[in-house]
C-alpha cells in the first residue's frame, strides 16, 4: 500500500451536507486512514461517525466544489475568466480557486467558492436588468 498523508486533525471537511471538523484520525490497513466526525441531525441531535474512510472525505470535497479546473466563469466586471487551480482549505472549510483572464494570462489571488458565487450572482443580476426605453410612458409615471 502506498503511504497516504492523513487529513489534518481539526481540519474542516464536508460530510453529510455539513462542514465539520475532523476530531480524530487513525491509520487503517484497508482505507489508509479513517476519521471520527460529529454532525448534527435536523433535530440537533449529535451524530458521531466513526471510521469514516479517507476516500469518502476526498470524494465529498470533490463533490462540494462547484467548478472544475478549466471552467470558464464570469466574475463581476472582469469578463470571462478560466479557473486554473482549485484546492480545499481545511482552515476555512471551503474550496479556493485561482482564475486567469485568457486575454491577459494574469491570475487572480485565491478566491473562496462563496465569494465566486457572490460575484457570479452579481454578474447574472446585471445580465437580467431590464432595459427601459426613455420613450416608455410607464417609465415616467
Amino acid at each position: 500500500m502506498a503511504i497516504m498523508t492523513p487529513l489534518p486533525l481539526h481540519g474542516l471537511v464536508p460530510y453529510e451536507g455539513q462542514v465539520v471538523p475532523i476530531l480524530s484520525g487513525r491509520a487503517d490497513a484497508r482505507h489508509g486512514w479513517t476519521y471520527t466526525l460529529h454532525t448534527r441531525a435536523a433535530d440537533r441531535e449529535l451524530r458521531i461517525h466513526y471510521h469514516v474512510p479517507h476516500a469518502d472525505l476526498l470524494k465529498a470535497i470533490t463533490l462540494y466544489a462547484r467548478f472544475e479546473e478549466g471552467a470558464e466563469v464570469h466574475l463581476g466586471k472582469n469578463g470571462p475568466m478560466r479557473i486554473v487551480q482549485r484546492t480545499w482549505n481545511f482552515k476555512l472549510g471551503t474550496v479556493r480557486y485561482r482564475a486567469v483572464r485568457p486575454d491577459r494570462n494574469v491570475a487572480t489571488g485565491w478566491i473562496t467558492q462563496e465569494r465566486m458565487m457572490e460575484l457570479i450572482r452579481w454578474e447574472e443580476a446585471l445580465d437580467r436588468t431590464p432595459e427601459i426605453s426613455p420613450l416608455d410612458p410607464d417609465h415616467w409615471q
